[in-house]
């Protein structure tokens, strides 16, 4: 039979070091200067099983970046935390270690998840399967609960299904 050939480059939005090697600094950098991680009690605390299950998903990123060299907004804008910024933080959400909720809410604030175009090209791409989209759908939802965002319309909220 014809053989296929099979192109393979390295992911798009992140500099090249060499090769398929790309620098993700950049992702990481946004995750220190959001502030967006746990502000743990005093004292350790053992968890309940199941405490976790609602965050489950964002435990398992493995910060590869390829949800956010897929995403339409991260190149327009540098405003945009992105995919894997917002994926990562939204375990600290229910984290009942979690002292200072208001901080981390500020923290995922800055990255303006209300920038999301909610394309799903994040989800199609993760290769967990975590659904980027959705958990930032998620935290969009809860800004808005607090106060910290107003609800989009436009877009194609005018379907509905």
């Amino acid at each position: 039979g014809k053989e296929e050939e099979l192109l393979i480059e390295p992911l798009d939005y992140f500099p090249v070091i060499r090769d398929l090697v790309v620098d993700h600094e950049g992702m990481h950098s946004k995750l220190r200067s959001f502030k967006t991680w746990l502000y743990p009690q005093q004292e350790n605390m053992i968890l309940q099983e199941g405490t976790n299950l609602k965050t489950s998903k964002s435990w398992e990123c493995i910060l590869c970046g390829i949800c956010d060299s897929v995403c339409p907004v991260l190149t327009s804008t540098e405003l945009f935390g992105g995919p894997s910024a917002l994926t990562r933080v939204y375990k600290h959400l229910h984290d009942p270690r979690n002292v200072n909720r208001q901080a981390t809410n500020i923290g995922i604030y800055n990255l303006r998840p209300d920038l999301c175009t909610h394309c799903m090209n994040c989800s199609y791409a993760c290769p967990k399967r975590l659904m980027p989209e959705g958990l930032i759908r998620e935290e969009e939802n809860l800004l808005v609960e607090l106060g910290l965002l107003q609800r989009q319309t436009g877009g194609f909220d005018f379907l509905s299904f």
